[in-house]
C-alpha cells in the first residue's frame, strides 16, 4: 500500500511543473494582476506539493525511503524560488500595498 502512495504522489510531483507554467494563465483578464483574491489562490495552488510533503512529514512517513523532512525542504526552495522568479510575490506585495 506504502508503494502505491508514493507512486501517487510522484504522479503528483511530476504534474507540478506544467501546474506551474500554465498559473500564469489566471492573470490574462484585464486587472487581474491588482485582484488579491487572484493573487493568493495561485500562490495557494501552486504550493501544493509543499502541502503533500507536511503531510507526509505530519504521518511521519518516507517518500520512496526518503525522509519526508529532507523532502519537505527541497520542495519548499523549489516551490518559493519558483514563485519568486515567476513573479507573484512581488505581485502579492502590489495588491496589498494598493
Amino acid at each position: 500500500m506504502k508503494i502505491l502512495i508514493n507512486i501517487g504522489t510522484a504522479f503528483l510531483l511530476l504534474f507540478w511543473p506544467m501546474v506551474l507554467f500554465t498559473s500564469v494563465m489566471m492573470f490574462d483578464a484585464p486587472g487581474s494582476t491588482e485582484n488579491l483574491s487572484t493573487i493568493i489562490t495561485v500562490i495557494l495552488v501552486v504550493a501544493y506539493p509543499i502541502y503533500i510533503f507536511s503531510i507526509y512529514h505530519f504521518l511521519n512517513a518516507k517518500f520512496f525511503g526518503l525522509s519526508a523532512l529532507l523532502c519537505l525542504k527541497i520542495v519548499t526552495v523549489l516551490v518559493l524560488l519558483a514563485m519568486s522568479v515567476f513573479g507573484y510575490f512581488g505581485l502579492l506585495w502590489e495588491a496589498v500595498v494598493n
